[in-house]
């Protein structure tokens, strides 16, 4: 059952990356990021 779920999750994220939508999140992120300093998820606000 995990390789079934690994093989998915690979090709998942293969589709996404193809596709085009992972960089359209990483720019509604960095947006995010820029309008709400200091409340990110990152190393630096910890």
């Amino acid at each position: 059952m995990a390789a079934e779920r690994r093989a998915f999750e690979t090709a998942l994220l293969a589709v996404l990356e193809d596709s085009g939508l992972d960089e359209d999140d990483d720019a509604l992120f960095d947006a995010w990021g820029a309008a709400q300093p200091g409340t990110g998820d990152d190393e630096e606000n910890r």
